[in-house]
């Protein structure tokens, strides 16, 4: 890397680290928003705050945007203190995603200072780990200029993300006619018709190809000395890209217990899967191979603000440092060579896209 570019790598560090100190649930992004807008300033960029509380920056030259880098702000809660220990920081969001919002956020500074007319924009979107509601607003008010969306999203800096597996919330009543606990009857207790369904789903979707079906609620009987009669479960499903809702609730039905019904509840968000021959996945890969890395295209088991996005343009793609089976643990970190691989990333897909 040139001098410019390194040393913006060690402040995108120092940046992450002071980042990740801040608490950014969702719905709560309000303290590293403003810690964003200040960081901007100093790089010399514009940056706003639109209705929902999403970041924007911009070079202050910019025209309309042709191109916008978009990761999100929040994080899951569970926040702990923030570290380094030598080259590397960890904290709640170093991985998910406040990692590939630096680094996008130094990308836009090295582009700026040699084109302070670049059309790039980043955004740093809310509530992403909830509902997306900076996703949706964005839909509404992007301007009609853009062409090209990179998500940034871990993806362990050498992978390109061209899909996302889709999500929705699916609810599981089960019914049955109770007894007393001191003896009761086989087949009486809906929570061991739950627990059944629990079990039948355990090894399924371990694949990205496949659907998921993971149990995040399980409400049943009341403490008493009575059988439950009713059980609810709640499962978070994740469905591949070529397949639907419909497919996914098919599927359940096969392995449902006799006395409990499933239905869809809430939003339904329908899976995406883009072709490498869009621009967007073309550059992120030419870039990883100029930095001499070995790209590779995949398919994330997640869901993401990439899911709504497409919506804008079909030349979109994620990527992003850091690895992503540390998202949503207690041991997300990221190492400055992490760091520089993604602004060097960044940069030069940004060129190659923004013309």
């Amino acid at each position: 890397m040139g001098s410019e570019s390194a040393s913006l790598a060690r402040l995108g560090l120092k940046t992450l680290y002071e980042l990740v100190s801040i608490p950014s649930p969702s719905g709560s992004e309000g303290r590293a928003v403003k810690y964003l807008l200040e960081v901007a300033d100093r790089l010399g960029l514009d940056a706003w705050v639109d209705r929902v509380g999403s970041f924007y920056a911009a070079p202050r030259k910019s025209p309309q945007p042709v191109l916008v880098l978009a990761s999100h702000v929040d994080t899951v809660r569970d926040w702990y203190p923030a570290r380094v220990e030598g080259d590397t920081v960890y904290g709640r969001g170093a991985v998910d995603a406040k990692g590939p919002l630096v680094s996008m956020l130094m990308a836009l500074a090295l582009i700026a200072g040699e084109d302070p007319a670049a059309p790039v924009m980043v955004a740093g979107l809310v509530g992403e780990e909830a509902d997306s509601p900076g996703a949706k607003y964005f839909l509404q008010t992007a301007p009609r200029s853009i062409r090209h969306v990179v998500i940034g999203e871990p993806t362990g800096a050498t992978r390109v993300a061209i899909g996302y597996r889709g999500s929705a919330r699916i609810r599981v009543v089960c019914r049955t006619r109770g007894g007393h606990s001191a003896s009761p009857e086989p087949g009486s207790s809906a929570l061991e018709l739950a627990a059944e369904l629990v079990m039948a789903l355990r090894t399924r979707g371990r694949r990205v190809s496949e659907t998921s079906y993971t149990p995040v609620l399980l409400v049943a009987g009341d403490g008493s000395n009575v059988v439950p009669t009713r059980a609810e479960l709640v499962l978070d499903t994740r469905i591949p890209p070529g397949k639907s809702l419909v497919d996914a609730l098919r599927e359940l039905e096969n392995v449902l217990p006799e006395g409990c019904v499933a239905e869809q509840i809430g939003e339904y968000v329908e899976p995406v899967r883009v072709s490498l021959n869009e621009p967007a996945p073309r550059a992120l890969i030419r870039a990883i191979l100029e930095a001499g890395e070995k790209p590779r295209p995949v398919i994330k088991a997640g869901t993401s603000d990439m899911n709504y996005l497409v919506r804008l343009t079909r030349s979109i793609a994620a990527y992003g440092p850091g690895d992503p089976s540390l998202a949503h643990t207690r041991e997300e970190k990221l190492s400055l060579r992490e760091l520089e691989l993604a602004i060097r990333v960044y940069s030069a897909a940004s060129r190659r896209l923004a013309g």
